[in-house]
């Protein structure tokens, strides 16, 4: 697919047209903070209500068509509001891949985070 560049008079008219491609773009302002399963899902966004968070969400396969897995997404610097509930969501997911990943009768884990 071939783009074209844009020419622009005035510095006014480029940041006009950046501006609105980038507030158009759907994805350029989420932040996924959490693939969740039905039960987990209710309580994160509770949360998100509570504190006036706006999310979007959606729901895709995750291990068949029978094990699906919703996608919160947060939008733009509400990231920052959220720092604590995403320390939280992190140990819940390190703790459910310790108990998904380890080896029967054996401490090591086959975590694939483990190498971040």
């Amino acid at each position: 697919m071939r783009k074209n560049l844009h020419y622009f008079q005035t510095e006014s008219e480029s940041v006009a047209y950046a501006f609105a491609a980038i507030t158009s773009d759907t994805m350029a302002n989420r932040h996924l903070i959490g693939l969740v399963t039905d039960a987990q899902e209710q309580a994160l966004l509770t949360e998100l209500d509570a504190r006036g968070v706006r999310y979007w969400k959606d729901e895709i396969p995750f291990g068949g068509l029978h094990d699906k897995r919703s996608r919160i997404f947060i939008f733009g610097c509400d990231i920052h509001r959220v720092a604590d509930l995403l320390e939280k969501i992190r140990k819940m997911a390190t703790a459910e891949l310790t108990n998904t990943y380890r080896l029967d009768g054996c401490s090591r884990l086959l975590n694939p985070f483990q190498i971040l």
